[in-house]
């Protein structure tokens, strides 16, 4: 195998397939990438098993074949070359990184050892352009704990009218409503690893879903990118029954002075078990932080009341969350007791929810 290509061309290509490949596996497959020329191009794929990344890297070949190296090697290898032209040859199982003066030869494995990935034919596909452009609202409240594997996914449910995409870890919970007309033939639900999602979201906002019918199997197709993921398999939680109908109090607040707030709180929150305070009175609305050991903390902000009096805890890094991922310029907050769960909206948007569950504290 013999190629050519730009070292920014390859650092890009690697950077997405660490996202994928693990750095720390003792196993071969899952710590190594195959690069390999194939049909002119040049292809270089990482897996965890369970997800694989298979990205084209512009350039071009003068030898096709293919090897399996490390990818923690070759990724800090690349980066420390000079944004120049790259050749990499292999003879037999070694691989010679060529840019300039510079000269490396790294330690391969023979390219059968790698399960490539396989697109199941006759497959339904989905544009989710919609949804990558909306999924940063709602990624962040899935669970990262594999205990429950259900909630580490992204509930992707179509209907004729649009799509409603949904997250929750237990304590919080995202809903986000796409008004969009399906064809009936589509599907009708899946979930799919928030952690994918994400990433695919972060590399573009355009795409294709294709979902395989006899593995489970999900493959977004990007500009130079192929992302094959597992479908999680599993019953979402009826989330509709923990949405409130109705409020005894609501709030409207500036987004970005009430995160200042939480914010400043959390520096105290810390060491309380990340409890923020939310106090809403005819006076204004007040967030503080307790914590005996350190010291205590109050912030004032304005905004306007409807309803009654009232007062809910809180953790801060969920409230954190939630106001650095929703771009809007006021929230409404809607409450209707201190153990019931705290719903924020967007002012005049129908379509976005988020809950989180409050913490009960002492006095």
């Amino acid at each position: 195998m013999k190629l050519v290509c730009l070292q920014e061309n390859l650092e890009k290509a690697l950077s997405l397939i660490n996202k994928t490949a693990n750095l720390k596996s003792q196993l071969p497959i899952t710590s190594n990438v195959l690069l390999k020329t194939k049909n002119g191009e040049i292809e270089i794929t990482g897996t965890d098993l369970e997800n694989t990344t298979q990205a084209i890297v512009e350039g071009k070949v003068e030898k096709e074949g293919g090897i399996l190296l490390p990818v923690k090697t070759l990724t800090e290898v690349v980066g420390a070359l000079p944004k120049e032209q790259i050749i990499i040859e292999t003879e037999g199982l070694i691989a010679e990184v060529k840019s300039g003066k510079y000269k490396t030869k790294i330690s391969g494995i023979s390219p059968s050892e790698f399960p490539e990935p396989q697109e199941e034919k006759g497959g339904q596909k989905v544009f989710i352009d919609s949804i990558l452009t909306n999924v940063k609202t709602v990624v962040f409240a899935a669970s990262i704990d594999e205990a429950r594997a259900v909630l580490t996914g992204i509930l992707i449910r179509f209907t004729k009218e649009g799509i409603l995409v949904v997250a929750t870890d237990g304590y919080r919970l995202s809903l986000k409503k796409i008004e969009e007309k399906r064809k009936t033939e589509e599907l009708e639900k899946i979930i799919i690893p928030a952690r994918i999602l994400g990433e695919v979201a972060k590399i573009t906002k355009e795409g294709v879903l294709s979902i395989g019918g006899l593995k489970n199997q999900a493959v977004f197709t990007l500009p130079n990118i192929k992302i094959f993921s597992r479908l999680i398999e599993g019953d979402y939680p009826a989330f509709e029954k923990i949405i409130p109908q109705s409020f005894t109090t609501k709030a409207v607040f500036d987004k970005d002075e009430v995160l200042a707030a939480v914010r400043l709180s959390s520096v105290f929150a810390r060491e309380a078990a990340n409890i923020v305070k939310l106090t809403l009175s005819k006076k204004g609305i007040t967030l503080s932080a307790n914590a005996p050991q350190v010291g205590e903390n109050s912030c004032e902000i304005e905004g306007s009341l409807e309803g009654e009096e009232n007062e809910i805890a809180f953790n801060s890094r969920f409230l954190l969350d939630f106001l650095t991922n929703v771009d809007a310029k006021e929230i409404s907050f809607e409450m209707t007791g201190p153990l019931n769960p705290g719903v924020f909206k967007i002012p005049g948007d129908n379509s976005y929810l988020h809950i989180i569950m409050p913490v009960r504290v002492q006095g």
